[in-house]
């Protein structure tokens, strides 16, 4: 059987659960050139596609009549034009040549990933001036985590929180500024608090 796979899926959606209710859509993604050149049926079927990746562990079946159905699609679908661009690939012969350990995800494993076509991983924060970079996806999350913050407020807090770091002539190097965040949203869901 002929399988179809995501591009780069490990990069973009790393979870512990290989079958997770949702998945990230990354905002950079209104800067992708490639995307935004799409027609507007393909980015939907790519959406719905990333969707049916994480269900089946980016393996998909290159049966066009069984995507259809998995993703609710009438019309016809964008295949060929999705792996013109690049988002997605034949995995058949792939697979037989690939070999990945049984092995679940350890804690180590997601302090190094690499975030969101970023190419800065997040163990280079560790040790080092305060990141000028945009908010880690996974540190977001964390934020939403603790506080339960709307995006919009979260990329507040990370401003604030960079800005706050360079302003100051002291501690500006921290041994770990994931830590150092995690307390910032800690501290100011705890100050919320006491305000009522």
């Amino acid at each position: 059987m002929k399988y179809i796979s995501i591009k780069n899926w490990q990069k973009f959606q790393h979870y512990k659960d290989r079958c997770p209710p949702w998945i990230k859509l990354h905002r950079d993604l209104l800067r992708d050139y490639d995307f935004l050149c799409l027609q507007d049926a393909s980015k939907l079927q790519l959406m719905l596609l990333w969707l049916l990746a994480s269900q089946m562990n980016n393996k998909i079946p290159a049966d066009d009549n069984f995507i259809k159905t998995q993703i609710g699609i009438h019309g016809d679908l964008s295949i060929k034009e999705l792996k013109d661009k690049g988002f997605i690939y034949d995995a058949s012969d792939m697979l037989a040549e690939c070999k990945q350990s049984a092995i679940g995800e350890t804690e180590t494993e997601t302090e190094t990933e690499t975030d969101a076509g970023k190419g800065t991983s997040i163990a280079s924060y560790l040790k080092s001036n305060i990141p000028d970079e945009v908010l880690p996806i996974s540190w977001g999350e964390i934020a939403y985590e603790i506080t339960e913050w709307d995006d919009s407020k979260i990329d507040l807090e990370w401003d604030k929180f960079k800005d706050y770091w360079k302003a100051t002539t002291k501690n500006r190097i921290k041994k770990d500024w994931l830590a150092t965040w995690r307390n910032w949203c800690r501290n100011n869901k705890e100050r919320k608090f006491k305000n009522g």
